[in-house]
């Protein structure tokens, strides 16, 4: 007799590290699979505990000055970085304008529609 091997799809969830079939983990049409990096399992976890409130493991914003000043593109000024939002993608993590500055350019964008109403 021949032995007929199946291969089944599999991709390691970026959370747990665990190789789990492809049809445990939700679709997601931008991805080159077509499936999230997350699992159904640690996803579900992940939402009910922030829906709960449930803070461990999930990244919040600081509240206390840190000590460390970055200068503002916008109005120049010096400030501290909780006065900058978190931006992963610049080489220091923090956005490059402050967040009175993008609340003020925010609230100047909204008036443009409100305008054209």
């Amino acid at each position: 007799m021949t032995e007929i091997s199946i291969k089944i799809p599999q991709k390691r969830c970026s959370k747990c590290k665990k190789v789990k079939n492809l049809d445990e983990f939700a679709n997601r049409k931008v991805s080159k699979d077509g499936k999230r990096g997350t699992c159904r399992e640690c996803n579900n976890k992940y939402a009910n505990n922030y829906y709960y409130g449930i803070t461990e493991g999930v990244k919040t914003q600081e509240t206390e000055p840190t000590g460390i000043y970055k200068n503002c593109n916008t109005c120049g000024e010096r400030k501290d970085l909780i006065d900058f939002r978190i931006r992963t993608r610049n080489a220091d993590g923090r956005d490059t304008k402050c967040k009175s500055c993008l609340s003020k350019e925010y609230k100047e964008y909204v008036k443009t529609f409100d305008a054209e109403r």
